[in-house]
Order: C-alpha cells, then sequence, then structure tokens
C-alpha cells in the first residue's frame, strides 16, 4: 500500500519491542492496526500522520531500531497466510488509527521500563 500523505503512515519497531507497545496501547484504548513480519520480527503500527514530534526524539528510535514507516506499508494479502511472512496482529476495524504521537509516546514510555 503506497502510504497516503497526510493520512496514513506507520512506525515500524522490533517485534518484542512491539509486544510490550501494543500492550501499552491496548491498555490505554488506542490499539489500532498492527502488522507483524515474522522473517524479520519486526512489527508495524499504522497511524495517523507525523506532526513533528518524530524528530524531538530521534535519537530514542535509532538506538530502539524503530522508524517511520516511508513511502509504502505492506499490508498483508491472502497469500500471506500460506507464507506466514505478513500477517495482522490487530486487524483494522472502523478506520481507527491513533495519532502517530500516541505510538511514539508509548514507545518511549516502554523503553524506558
Amino acid at each position: 500500500m503506497r502510504r497516503l500523505d497526510g493520512l496514513v503512515d506507520a512506525v515500524v519497531m522490533p517485534s518484542q519491542l512491539g509486544t510490550n507497545v501494543a500492550s501499552r496501547l491496548a491498555t490505554d484504548g488506542q490499539l489500532g492496526p498492527v502488522i507483524e513480519h515474522q522473517q524479520t520480527a519486526r512489527t508495524t503500527f499504522v497511524t495517523g500522520p507525523p506532526d513533528g514530534y518524530e524528530h524531538t526524539i530521534f535519537a530514542t528510535l535509532i538506538r530502539l531500531n524503530a522508524s517511520l514507516g516511508g513511502s509504502y506499508i505492506v499490508l498483508p494479502s491472502p497469500g500471506d497466510r500460506l507464507s506466514g511472512d505478513w500477517r495482522w496482529l490487530f486487524l483494522p476495524c472502523n478506520g481507527f488509527r491513533p495519532a502517530m504521537r500516541v505510538v511514539l509516546d508509548a514507545v518511549v514510555a516502554v523503553s524506558e521500563r
């Protein structure tokens, strides 16, 4: 899926960090669509667009091996069920995507524990 500038973006991180972030977001009622790529052990959180906050925590993101989505977000397809490469950890529902800042705040919070 090509990123729709101003509407959809993503935060990508190692799966172990992603598990902790997902738990935090679920507790806060802010968990949106989440994708796992099993071969690379990476988790992608589909979010709203960035607002500039990501620049203030750039060093933290680098240290945690986390990044923003880039130009494309790879979504699981029906064929991925057979290969197991990409899978939805949390399916999209009702169009909800957390603000990128909310996901980034959760990344920072769980990394400080």
